[in-house]
């Protein structure tokens, strides 16, 4: 398996973000009662679309869905738009603990709604916050280790596409689409 780069091509015109829990449910027939369990494995799955695009435009991106060759190999995939935090934030910053929803990082100055990523290209969303402990979401899989860099600029997760096929729209007149769907290889 590789796992290719992001080209450097125009941002797509939407993505689309979505956490999908792993939980499941159960109801009574006879009772009606409901009992939920939350089991380990949280990811992101994304669904990026551009529009009018020129050849040159799209060429790239064709390459590197083709190389993607359906879901065998990965790609480090930014947060589109979200590649900066949402307050002033500078310096390195390192993890000195976690547990499974919280972290202690050695800087206070992140924000709710962060996006950091971790060892092994794990994502997270800042979700609370009490000086430098925050709590963040999906869970982690694999605790950062102690003194391990944070990312807080371009995050990216590592996804492969949702898919066995790419399909490119090629308008008559030159103008191609593209919409593709990931989601996190864990």
């Amino acid at each position: 398996m590789t796992t290719f780069a992001w080209p450097s091509v125009k941002n797509p015109q939407s993505a689309l973000w979505e956490l999908r829990s792993n939980t499941q449910i159960f109801t009574s027939p006879l009772s009606q009662q409901s009992q939920t369990v939350e089991l380990a494995g949280a990811k992101w799955y994304c669904s990026v679309a551009w529009n009018n695009l020129s050849r040159a435009e799209v060429a790239p991106i064709q390459a590197l869905f083709y190389k993607m060759r359906g879901m065998a190999n990965t790609v480090y995939l930014p947060r589109f738009g979200e590649t900066a935090p949402i307050g002033s934030v500078s310096g390195s910053i390192t993890v000195s603990s976690s547990t499974g929803s919280t972290v202690t990082l050695s800087s206070s100055s992140l924000s709710i709604g962060d996006f950091i990523q971790f060892e092994n290209y794990e994502v997270k969303m800042i979700v609370g916050k009490s000086s430098s402990t925050y709590t963040i979401e999906p869970p982690f899989r694999t605790q950062p280790s102690s003194s391990s860099a944070v990312t807080y600029t371009n995050p990216s997760a590592i996804m492969r596409l949702d898919g066995t096929s790419v399909a490119i729209n090629k308008m008559i007149e030159g103008v191609y689409s593209v919409t593709a769907g990931f989601l996190e290889a864990i």
